[in-house]
C-alpha cells in the first residue's frame, strides 16, 4: 500500500490581494486537501474513492487545475534529500536527524565521507575537535588553520545554490550598516546565516535548499523594499512594494532553535513581518524568537504552540494581547519575555497605553509563565499599582532582570521596591525614563539594588504621557 500514498504536496498562490496555500495528499481510495489563507490553518477536505486508481486521478486533476490558476510547488525532491544523497548514506543522514544534538552521529558520518574521499569528513572531523574544551589555544591553532583551508576552497561547492548570495553577495544593495550575509558551519553542516537584506530571490532558494532541514539559526534584518518587478517561482513581483519574507513561506527548518526578523537593536520598524507566523508552524524546535518588525500577527503568535520557547522578543507593535499569552499552556519554558511597542499613536476613541496594569497583572498571575527570569515590559502606563502588583504576586521572587522603562513610576513606586526583600536580589533593575524625583534616585541607589535610573521626567501625570512616544514612530 505504501506505492499508493504520497507525500504531501504544498502549493502556494500571491497576488496584489490575496496569499493562499493548498495542500494535497494521495493515501491509497482517498485524497486530503486542505487550503486556506497563508498564515492560517486552514480547512481540511477527505474525499474517498472505490479505488486507487480513480483517487489518483482525482489527485492529479486537481493539481493541474490549481497550477492552472497560478499556485505554484513551493516544496520539491530538493528540499526533502540530500544533493547526491546515495543509499549508503541515508541511514548515516537518519540517524543524524534522530538524534540533532549527538556529536556521535556526525562522528560516524564524518568517518564514511572520509573514507569515500570527501573532503568535507575532514572539515566535520575537525569541527568536531574543536568541540573538545581542553585543547589548549596552541593545539587549537593548526585545527583552526586546516578548517579554515578547506572552508576557503570548498564552500562554493557545499553551499550549492546558496553560494552566490553567502560567498558572492548576489542582490544586497549597500544599507547604512555597511553588512552582508554572514554564514557558519557546525560539525560540516550549515547551522547559521545572518541576512542583512532579504532578497526574495534568496527566499526561494533557501526554502528549497537541502540545508534547510540543518539550520538552526536565522537571522534577518530588514526586508527589501521592490524597487522594479521580479520574477520568483513562476510569479512576478511587481516593484513598489515590501513583500517581507513570503518566497520562505513553505519551508520547512525542523532543527532551527534561533530566529530573528528585524534589528538586534532599537532601531526602527520598516522590517515588513506579514506572514511570519506562518513560518513558525513548521519550527518545531525553535528555543529563541525576536520579532523587531511590523505586521506581525500577536493574536496568534500568542496562541502558538511552542513548547520549547525560552526566548520571546517582540518589538515595535500596537497590540500585545497579553492575557492571551498569560493563558498559553505551552509557555511553561519561557525564561524570558521582552516587549517595547511602537511610539504610541493618538486615538480618540480608544487612548489606553499597548501594554497596561491588565497587563501586567496577566502576566504576574500566569499559571504557565513559572520559568520567566527576565522581564521588559517598556513604554507602559502600569506606574506604581504595576510596581505593587509585581511584588505582592510574587514574581518579583522568580526574576533577575526587571526593566521597566519609559513609565510613570514615581517615589511611591521607589519606596515599595526599596522595601521589598526580592527587589535586592536582582541582578538588574531598570527604571530609565519614569518620574522619579532626585530624592527617590537617591533612595534607589543607596538600596543596595543594582539598579539603573537615567533621565527621569519632570511629571508622568500630564494627559500627553510623553513616556510612551519614545518606541519607534514610523
Amino acid at each position: 500500500m505504501s506505492s499508493e500514498k504520497k507525500s504531501p504536496r504544498r502549493f502556494e498562490y500571491f497576488d496584489d490581494k490575496s496569499a493562499k496555500f493548498w495542500i494535497v495528499e494521495l493515501d491509497g481510495l482517498s485524497h486530503t486537501v486542505t487550503y486556506g489563507r497563508t498564515g492560517t490553518d486552514g480547512q481540511v477536505k477527505t474525499k474517498e474513492f472505490a479505488d486507487h486508481a480513480k483517487a489518483q486521478a482525482s489527485y492529479e486533476k486537481l493539481i493541474k487545475q490549481k497550477t492552472a490558476k497560478g499556485y505554484v510547488e513551493v516544496t520539491s525532491g530538493a528540499a526533502s534529500t540530500e544533493s547526491g544523497e546515495s543509499s549508503e548514506q541515508s541511514p548515516l543522514l537518519a540517524a543524524i536527524a534522530e538524534d540533532s544534538d549527538n556529536v556521535d552521529g556526525y562522528a560516524v558520518y564524518a568517518d564514511w565521507l572520509t573514507e569515500n574521499g570527501q573532503p568535507l569528513g575532514e572539515f566535520m572531523s575537525l569541527q568536531i575537535g574543536l568541540e573538545n574544551e581542553d585543547l589548549t589555544p596552541e593545539q587549537r591553532k593548526p585545527i583552526l588553520a586546516q578548517e579554515k583551508k578547506l572552508l576557503k576552497k570548498h564552500a562554493p561547492e557545499w553551499l550549492g545554490d546558496l553560494a552566490p548570495y553567502l560567498i558572492e553577495q548576489k542582490n544586497l544593495e549597500t544599507s547604512y550598516r555597511q553588512t552582508k550575509y554572514e554564514y557558519q558551519f557546525s560539525r560540516g553542516f550549515l547551522h547559521k546565516i545572518f541576512c542583512p537584506q532579504f532578497d526574495l530571490r534568496f527566499g526561494s532558494v533557501l526554502k528549497n535548499s537541502a540545508h534547510a532541514k540543518h539550520l538552526r539559526e536565522l537571522y534577518i534584518d530588514e526586508t527589501s523594499w521592490l524597487e522594479e518587478d521580479v520574477e520568483v517561482d513562476g510569479k512576478t513581483w511587481q516593484g513598489d512594494e515590501n513583500y517581507g519574507i513570503v518566497t520562505l513561506l513553505g519551508a520547512r527548518f525542523p532543527e532551527l532553535r534561533s530566529f530573528r526578523l528585524g534589528f538586534d537593536t532599537f532601531e526602527s520598524c520598516h522590517t515588513e513581518g506579514e506572514g511570519a507566523i506562518e513560518l513558525l508552524r513548521n519550527t518545531p524546535k525553535l528555543e529563541h524568537l525576536h520579532f523587531a518588525a511590523r505586521s506581525v500577527d500577536t493574536a496568534k503568535l500568542f496562541k502558538m504552540d511552542l513548547p520549547n520557547l525560552k526566548t520571546l522578543i517582540v518589538h515595535h507593535l500596537h497590540r500585545y494581547p497579553i492575557p492571551t499569552l498569560a493563558k498559553n499552556k505551552s509557555m511553561s519554558n519561557l525564561e524570558k519575555l521582552c516587549m517595547f511597542p511602537h511610539g504610541y499613536d493618538y486615538d480618540e476613541e480608544d487612548d489606553s497605553a499597548y501594554l497596561t496594569f491588565s497587563d501586567i497583572k496577566a502576566i504576574c498571575r500566569s499559571e504557565h509563565l513559572k520559568s520567566l527570569k527576565h522581564l521588559q515590559f517598556m513604554a507602559s502606563d502600569i506606574g506604581n499599582p504595576g510596581v505593587e502588583e509585581i511584588i505582592k504576586s510574587g514574581l518579583i521572587e522568580q526574576l533577575s532582570h526587571l526593566d521597566l522603562t519609559y513609565g510613570c513610576i514615581t517615589d511611591d513606586g521607589a519606596k515599595m521596591l526599596v522595601a521589598s526583600d526580592a527587589t535586592k536580589k536582582l541582578d538588574q533593575l531598570i527604571l530609565d525614563y519614569n518620574g522619579i524625583s532626585q530624592e527617590g534616585v537617591k533612595l534607589l541607589e543607596k538600596s543596595g539594588i543594582k539598579v539603573s535610573v537615567k533621565s527621569q521626567f519632570k511629571s508622568v501625570d500630564d494627559e500627553e504621557r510623553e513616556y510612551l512616544w519614545y518606541g519607534d514612530p514610523e
